[in-house]
């Protein structure tokens, strides 16, 4: 083999590409983006629903409901036809659900385009949600749920957030065997009926398809369809109220017989529209990245960690969170834990160094070359803040925002934004070999079983 190359050419910026956008007669508001490279074309209807629609009491209705949705079939074009048909033509019609909002989307050959934009305006507002199909997601969502603490490593994530925003949040409301099991055909109905409407709704078309054409063959499938409850206002979304005083604690989740020890660290973070949010990514980036504090202290240096990790999550409508964690000798978690507060502190004592930044900025905008090189990927990232009422070229403008930025800025909002001595510490551990030394740390501790976790919700 030759030797491999010691420099590369400097990587191109990427250029936003250019969408149109129209409304159908009944108020949908649609993006298109044409792109003639390949004979394909996908799209991907956003309307207001997610976990911030679901009523009291129902966690998990919006992930069913989205599952049903698509599962059992249309009115028109039961299960076992419509996915019969789909596979023939290769084509895909999917829904889902997130946090904001429920999606139905669908990717076709160019050609098949018609016949599949038909099928997808029929698993959005004409699905048959048959019984036998609700009963098989259901059962198959409660048995997810029997086994979800079957991995120790995602139990400590999951019980920082309640923790962060406090147990009785909507943002910490987590689906149960009950919440799921009295979820009703009807309840999916007036669920989907109440999300998916034109005027709380956005749908974008990336792809290789004729603009007047596909402007006629819109109005016909979704702008003339009858959408349900066309005459009542929008809903309000579930508000997320403010998280609680940050409290410095440590919460043990006992799992007899670890010999590894799982952390999770961390306290309220940013929205997404918070001027300090450009300058936490890139302070995720220096903590986070190959070569980063974090992985440089504890894991090459120190030899504390098998993993070590940190992010800042901003969300939309509420404060995300930062978090800090990984994994760890149960013989040596005392001490990651206090590297790990430490190194977080060190951060928002002092900016970084010019070259953790520069490297942190050229990390930084080769990700953001390589996640927007596709007009799909564009279109998808512009569809979602356009759905939200945010720029849709918010992404460019962070971006931007981050390679101005100074290490004196990067410092100044980690000082605002990191508080690591009064961060929450959610452990999982066997806590017979982990209760002395974490008692070292000087922290309330509050020790719960694993088995008894999330069984009282």
């Amino acid at each position: 083999l030759g030797k491999l190359p010691q420099s590369y050419p400097p990587l191109g910026s990427v250029q936003p590409y250019e969408t149109e956008k129209l409304v159908l007669s009944n108020g949908l508001s649609v993006l298109l983006m044409e792109d003639h490279e390949v004979g394909a074309v996908s799209g991907t209807l956003l309307a207001q629903g997610g976990w911030r629609m679901e009523p009291e009491g129902r966690p998990g209705l919006s992930a069913i409901a989205a599952t049903v949705q698509r599962s059992g079939g249309t009115l028109a074009h039961p299960k076992a036809k419509l996915d019969a048909r789909l596979e023939d033509l290769a084509a895909g019609v999917e829904a889902a659900a997130g946090t904001n909002t429920s999606s139905v989307s669908f990717s076709c050959l160019s050609e098949d385009l018609d016949e599949v934009l038909s099928l997808f305006g029929e698993v959005t507002l004409a699905p048959a949600l048959p019984q036998n199909e609700l009963a098989l997601q259901k059962a198959l969502a409660i048995d997810t749920l029997a086994r979800r603490k079957d991995d120790p490593g995602g139990l400590a994530p999951v019980e920082l957030r309640r923790r962060i925003y406090g147990l009785q949040s909507p943002a910490s409301v987590l689906p149960t065997k009950a919440s799921i099991g009295a979820i009703s055909r009807a309840e999916i109905a007036s669920f989907l009926s109440r999300s998916f409407r034109p005027d709380g709704a956005t749908l974008g078309i990336v792809g290789d398809f004729d603009r007047a054409r596909i402007e006629e063959l819109l109005e016909s499938t979704l702008g003339q369809a009858a959408w349900p409850r066309p005459d009542t206002p929008l809903e309000a979304m579930v508000e997320v109220p403010p998280p609680p005083p940050r409290e410095a604690r440590l919460v043990l989740i006992d799992r007899p017989g670890l010999t590894q020890a799982y952390v999770a660290a961390g306290e309220a973070g940013t929205t997404l529209q918070d001027a300090d949010t450009p300058a936490l990514n890139l302070l995720g980036e220096v903590l986070n990245g190959f070569g980063g504090t974090l992985f440089d202290q504890l894991r090459t240096r120190e030899g504390l960690a098998y993993t070590v990790y940190a992010r800042f999550s901003p969300e939309y409508a509420f404060e995300g969170i930062f978090q800090a964690g990984g994994q760890t000798q149960s013989a040596r978690l005392a001490e990651f834990i206090t590297s790990l507060r430490r190194v977080i502190g060190e951060a928002a004592s002092a900016p970084p160094d010019n070259k953790l930044l520069g490297d942190a900025k050229q990390a930084q905008a080769s990700s953001f070359v390589f996640s927007q090189a596709s007009s799909g990927s564009q279109l998808g990232t512009q569809l979602a803040l356009t759905q939200l009422g945010l720029p849709k070229d918010l992404d460019f403008q962070l971006r931007e925002a981050e390679q101005r930025l100074t290490g004196r800025d990067v410092f100044d909002a980690a000082a605002r934004r990191l508080h690591p001595e009064e961060q929450t510490v959610v452990v999982v551990a066997d806590a017979g070999a982990v209760r002395e030394s974490l008692r070292t740390l000087g922290m309330p501790i509050e020790e719960i079983s694993s088995a008894d976790l999330w069984e009282d919700l």
